[in-house]
Formats: structure tokens, C-alpha cells, sequence
């Protein structure tokens, strides 16, 4: 697909919406990351970003990947790096800096500021004429557009599913391959997306919450946990509709599961012994009858397999307790595949 250009800068993207702006430091470029959930961008089918072998500079908050370049004579400054970051991510340069007086990022472009203004306030100016979802930025309209015409121009060689947009497509894959190539440059773990990576990076070593909700002053890591939150506590909001029995969710992902009791679906498949499963929760419950793990604890000493085990415990033997069942386990951030 033809790459998008805003003015005169062009966005290095990937199609769940993480951004990573190329942003002037000397003779270096470093790869910040401005992240919006729930958004899509158009890219190059080239692009590719390693974050494992990049070099890395220390950061107020995170460390991120460094590339370094040589920068040429002209106003324009062209990436060229072996970490497959292409030539054709450029950004101008100038001598105008805008600050985000609500996070202190900088921004050499207006047109970049004004993008990320966006991720605080929320504002979505542009709007589907199919069914009215709204988006921060045209490029992901562009892509949410396809779904309407059904174009999905990109098939799996494995499988054969098809996807709407190449980033799509490559995320899919590495559920064949295995493939992880973001890497977390603190503790070394790897993960398939950039968006598993950022998340993990708040959750288990910055511990940074940028999302605020106004109505009780509640925080989250990523703007879909604010937006889930205020619909669940605040607003009841449910603008998922199931178009088969018109049951409505508070969330997309919830609308996805529920689909499969109608579809039969059995995406989680345990590789042990082969038991096919509609639900990750299911799935990772069975497959501690396998492991052997059991996250949640009693005060007794037992320990089980889930929180329903767990809750099912306290009832039969500790009914005068009160104890909210806890697991030492959190790690269940969901993405789509």
C-alpha cells in the first residue's frame, strides 16, 4: 500500500499504533514511542523494527534503541540502518521545539505535538460514514475502512487467513514462527508486538500510568484500560453489539469471546495434550494441570489453580473469612492474533 505522509514528515508505524517517531539527539536518532491503543496506521511492507539489535542510550524513564547515523547535508535526514529500519522514515528537521505541558514530551513538528495532544484529550476527529466509529488520525479511518469493503488484500501463506493491512498480517505470522523481536532491554524478555513491550515496560519495571481517569482519579498503563474502566464504573456504557443475539459488551474483546459460543471457535489449543479451548482463561488454567503451577494461595497453606478454585475453598472451609482471591499472576495482558 502507498505510504502515508503527513506535511512533511512521514510516520514510522506499525498497524496496532505505536508510533516511533525518529527524533534528532546530535548525531543519533532515538526511537520514541507515542502509544495509542485501539488505532491503526498504513506503512511501507519494508517496515521492520528490531528492537534487539539496536544500541541503547539511558532515558529518564525508559531506556530505548538508539540508531545511529551520519547526518548529511541536506534539511532531510534519511535513516539507513541495519536493524531494518528504511530509508524511507524521514523526519525534517528545524529549530522549533513543542512541549506537552500534561507528560513534558518534545516534539520537533507541530504536526507530531498536535497528534500526541490527541492521546490525552482523546479527541477523535475523524469519522467512519459506515457506522460512526471515530479515530485520532485519518490513516487509521483509511485502514477501519477496509473492514466495510471487506478488502483484505493480505492472505497467510500458512494458513491462508487474510488481514486487512501488512502489520496485521506480519503479527500473524509470528504466530507460526514464534518469532519475538521486541526485546526488553532491562530484564530480556522478549514479546511478538511493540505494544506487549511498552505495557510491560510500565507494568513491571516504570511503573508509569499516563492514563488518568477525570471521574475518580483512578490510573492505567494503556488508554483501553482507562476507556474499559469508565464504561464499567462510571458511564455503563456497552457499544459492542453481538449481531447475532443482540447482547451488547462493555469492551471489543469481550464482544470477541462471546462470539465463540455462537461460532464454536477453539483458538487456544494446549500443545501438551491437544485440548482445544474457546477461552485463554480456560487455557491457562488447564495448562497448569500440566505444570503443576498453583498462583493462588490460601492462609491455610493450600494453594489452587484458579481464583474460582480458590473462592470455592474459602466458601467450604473458611466461610467466616473474607478474602479477595489474588493471584501472584498477572501477567494476562490480551492482544488480538
Amino acid at each position: 500500500p502507498p505510504q502515508i505522509k503527513e506535511e512533511e514528515e512521514e510516520l514510522c508505524s506499525n498497524q496496532e499504533g505505536e508510533q516511533f517517531v525518529l527524533k534528532q539527539e546530535a548525531d543519533t536518532f532515538m526511537l520514541t514511542p507515542v502509544y495509542e491503543e485501539d488505532e491503526h496506521y498504513e506503512h511501507s511492507e519494508d517496515q521492520n523494527l528490531n528492537l534487539k539489535s539496536a544500541e541503547t542510550v539511558e532515558d529518564s524513564s525508559v531506556n530505548m534503541p538508539v540508531i545511529s547515523s551520519v547526518v548529511s547535508e541536506s534539511t532531510v535526514i534519511s535513516v539507513h540502518n541495519p536493524t531494518k529500519v528504511k530509508p524511507h522514515c524521514i523526519i525534517q528537521t528545524g529549530k522549533k521545539s513543542f512541549t506537552c505541558d500534561t507528560c513534558g514530551k518534545h516534539f520537533e513538528s507541530n504536526n507530531y505535538f498536535q497528534k500526541h495532544l490527541r492521546t490525552h484529550t482523546d479527541e477523535r476527529p475523524y469519522s467512519c460514514s459506515f457506522c460512526g466509529k471515530t479515530f485520532s488520525h485519518k490513516p487509521s479511518l483509511n485502514i477501519h475502512l477496509r473492514i466495510h469493503r471487506g478488502e483484505k488484500e493480505y492472505p497467510c501463506n500458512t494458513c491462508g487467513k487474510e488481514f486487512y493491512d501488512v502489520s496485521s498480517l506480519k503479527r500473524h505470522i509470528r504466530t507460526h514462527t514464534g518469532e519475538k523481536p521486541f526485546s526488553c532491554l532491562t530484564c530480556g524478555r522478549d514479546f511478538r508486538v511493540p505494544q506487549q513491550l511498552t505495557v510491560h515496560m510500565r507494568r513491571a519495571h516504570t511503573g508509569e500510568k499516563p492514563y488518568l481517569c477525570e471521574t475518580c482519579g483512578k490510573s492505567f498503563a494503556i488508554s483501553s484500560e482507562l476507556k474499559v474502566h469508565v464504561r464499567r464504573a462510571h458511564t455503563g456504557e456497552k457499544p459492542f453489539l453481538c449481531t447475532t443475539c443482540g447482547k451488547c459488551f462493555i469492551s471489543s474483546s469481550e464482544l470477541r469471546s462471546h462470539m465463540r459460543t455462537h461460532t464454536g471457535e477453539t483458538p487456544f489449543t494446549c500443545t501438551t495434550c491437544g485440548r482445544a479451548f474457546k477461552f485463554n482463561s480456560e487455557f491457562t488454567v488447564h495448562v497448569r494441570t500440566h505444570t503443576g503451577e498453583r498462583p493462588f494461595p490460601c492462609a491455610c497453606g493450600k494453594a489452587f489453580k484458579s481464583s474460582g478454585e480458590l473462592k470455592i475453598h474459602m466458601k467450604r472451609k473458611h466461610p467466616d473469612e473474607k478474602r479477595t482471591a489474588t493471584s501472584v499472576d498477572k501477567d494476562t495482558l490480551k492482544f488480538l492474533h
